[in-house]
């Protein structure tokens, strides 16, 4: 990993220090933009990656395992067809901005749904009973807790 840190950081300088002889030599704008945003791409892919090295660096320790067994899990949220939604209308804003532009209207109408929707989806999973809809809750498997608990039942019957 250190070798990809080192050839991400060293592709950034490169690119950052091309795109200002670019600049400098040449009068087009285009080319010196996309060498300078490759730089900063390539600077925080390497500074992403120096984080990762530095982190497994650190010791395994009894205390280092001991905060670890009592870190929170993170929140698992059930599938939702929203992100497919605003991909959608992402790439239909990017049609209606270079070939026809009466669909702008359309799609940012979809955008705000398609964000509106999601969130609220997001917000029946963590807390229910704050929208008044009913509320099955997910489990990390991807069996909702009832499908469990009747499978349960079926195997006690047995």
């Amino acid at each position: 990993m250190r070798v990809s840190m080192r050839i991400a950081l060293g592709l950034g300088a490169f690119l950052a220090v091309a795109g200002i002889v670019y600049a400098v030599s040449s009068h087009e704008e285009r080319g010196t933009v996309l060498l300078l945003v490759c730089a900063v791409a390539f600077a925080y892919v390497g500074l992403v990656l120096r984080g990762a090295v530095r982190e497994a660096s650190v010791p395994v320790t009894g205390d280092t395992l001991v905060s670890e067994e009592l870190s929170v899990e993170s929140e698992h949220i059930g599938p939702t067809i929203w992100p497919f939604v605003l991909s959608i209308a992402a790439l239909l804003f990017v049609i209606g901005l270079v070939a026809v532009h009466w669909v702008l209207i359309p799609t940012a109408i979809l955008l705000l749904g398609g964000g509106a929707g999601w969130f609220l989806d997001i917000k029946r999973q963590r807390h229910p009973s704050e929208l008044g809809l009913p509320h099955e809750p997910v489990s990390p498997e991807g069996t909702s807790t009832l499908e469990q608990e009747q499978r349960a039942d079926d195997h006690d019957g047995e």
